[in-house]
Formats: structure tokens, sequence, C-alpha cells
């Protein structure tokens, strides 16, 4: 099931939250992360977008597995950026573990910035 929410696109490994993100989404998402982004990491891809778009609210669920997310970023040393809407980033500026979350509006705008910073770090 780990399609659904996993893809490589344009050089990228993309995180896809459904819009109906439920406990058992989570839960598929969790048991298949950390596979997904050390296969991408051993295929030579470096940097993750998180898309969030689709979610209308942020839940205790969607926070958890994004921290989840952003550690293995850390440690496997990916760039990483989030897509997501007004509301999801408003909601996790209120909370102290996601309020420096680098949201922005689409998957593009991601990828360009993604990639500026790989021009910086050049």
């Amino acid at each position: 099931t780990s399609y659904r929410y996993f893809e490589q696109r344009e050089g990228v490994l993309v995180l896809k939250f459904p819009g109906q993100f439920t406990p058992g989404a989570a839960n598929e998402i969790s048991l298949h992360l950390r596979t997904k982004v050390s296969e991408a990491v051993d295929a030579g891809i470096d940097k993750l977008v998180v898309d969030m778009s689709a979610l209308k609210n942020a839940d205790v669920n969607l926070i958890r597995l994004g921290l989840t997310a952003m550690q293995l970023c850390h440690e496997l040393s990916l760039k990483q950026r989030i897509v997501g809407s007004e509301a999801v980033c408003n909601e996790c500026r209120n909370y102290e573990e996601t309020k420096d979350w680098a949201f922005v509006g689409t998957f593009e705008e991601a990828l360009s910035a993604l990639n500026s910073s790989s021009l910086a770090a050049a």
C-alpha cells in the first residue's frame, strides 16, 4: 500500500498525505516511512517533499508523523520541504514542536527551494 503515499518525482521523494487522513493511513505511512526514505537515499535521492496540501487541518497523528519524518530527514541528511494548506500551516505554528516547519504552497515551490538550497551548498 505504500505506493499510495510515496513516489519519486523529479529526483525527489514525495510523501503525500491523503485528504482523508485517518489513523489507519497514519499507521500505514509510519510502517513504511523509514524503509522508503532509506531506499531513496540508497538510490541517490537527497530531498524529501512532505505534501500535506490535501489536508484541511492538523491533528495529533499528522503532527506525530511529521515530526518523525523531519527527524528521519535530519538523521539521513535529507533536505526537506513541506507543502501545506494555509489552515494546516497556521495550525502547526501553534505548536512548539512544529512552529518552525518550513511550509510552501506547491510542489513546484518546494522543488525550487530544494534545488536552490542545493546550489547554495555546492
